[in-house]
C-alpha cells in the first residue's frame, strides 16, 4: 500500500518529482491536473453533447446524457 507523508499545502508536481517510482501516477497527473492551453477540448465536448441531445433523443434523462458524454470522452481509456 502506498503511504506518503503529506503536508497541509501539497505541491503535486514536487511530490511527483520526489516519488519517481510512481510513473503511471506521474503521467496521469500531468494529463489531468494541468490547465489546457486552449478551450478546444471543452468546445468539442459541448459539440458532442449537442449531438447527443438531438430531437430524436429529447426524452433522455440528464444523468443518461452525462453518462453518454463521459463514455464518449473516455472511450480510448476503456480498451
Amino acid at each position: 500500500m502506498l503511504k506518503l507523508k503529506l503536508k497541509k499545502r501539497l505541491k503535486v508536481l514536487a511530490l511527483l518529482e520526489q516519488e519517481k517510482h510512481l510513473v503511471p501516477l506521474n503521467v496521469l497527473a500531468l494529463k489531468y491536473l494541468s490547465v489546457p492551453a486552449t478551450s478546444v477540448p471543452s468546445e468539442r465536448m459541448f459539440s458532442k453533447s449537442g449531438y447527443v441531445l438531438s430531437p430524436r433523443r429529447s426524452r433522455l434523462q440528464a444523468d443518461a446524457v452525462d453518462h453518454i458524454c463521459f463514455l464518449n470522452q473516455n472511450y480510448d481509456l476503456c480498451g
